[in-house]
């Protein structure tokens, strides 16, 4: 959200940015942040009279949330930062069909998730992306809005642990 923000109040005027997430709810939540911050930051803002889900600044700046929803999302060009929220949960479809996006900006592509399985575009890149991606893991334990005792929970509960000590 602090990127999408940054590049509507820094970048060139009427710069796009595009949040992609597997679901309307799940872009349209990130979006909620970059308004957020636009309101923090006592800058006003509109929706931009075509999308719904959208921001937009006076200099003609705006970021769009869209759901996954494959050749429905093809209609945007030169965008200039493209964020993928919940990467490893969106389809290999929707991916080919939002990487055209930047062709032309050749701006940044975030693709930002927690793990899914050893499966998908998401996948694909964090394992055999190359130089191409930066990536930036940040285990569970690091992060200051789990406590340890639900790490532990849930670890006993992906290891099969708990729901054997629930069967018995």
């Amino acid at each position: 959200a602090i990127l999408a923000t940054h590049k509507l109040l820094y970048g060139h005027p009427e710069t796009l940015s595009v949040i992609v997430g597997p679901t309307q709810r799940q872009s349209s939540e990130l979006l909620r942040k970059v308004r957020r911050c636009l309101h923090n930051l006592q800058v006003p803002f509109t929706g931009d009279g075509d999308n719904a889900e959208s921001a937009q600044i006076a200099n003609g700046s705006r970021v769009v949330g869209l759901p996954d929803v494959g050749d429905n999302i093809r209609c945007f060009s030169s965008v200039d930062l493209l964020l993928l929220d919940e990467a490893a949960r969106i389809p290999e479809e929707t991916w080919l069909a939002v990487d055209p996006m930047i062709a032309r900006s050749q701006g940044p592509v975030i693709a930002m998730s927690t793990p899914a399985g050893p499966t998908g575009f998401f996948w694909e890149a964090w394992t055999q992306g190359g130089a191409e991606w930066f990536r930036i893991q940040v285990p569970a334990t690091r992060c200051p809005r789990f406590p340890p005792r639900v790490l532990e929970r849930e670890r006993r509960v992906a290891s099969g642990e708990l729901a054997n000590r629930l069967t018995d």
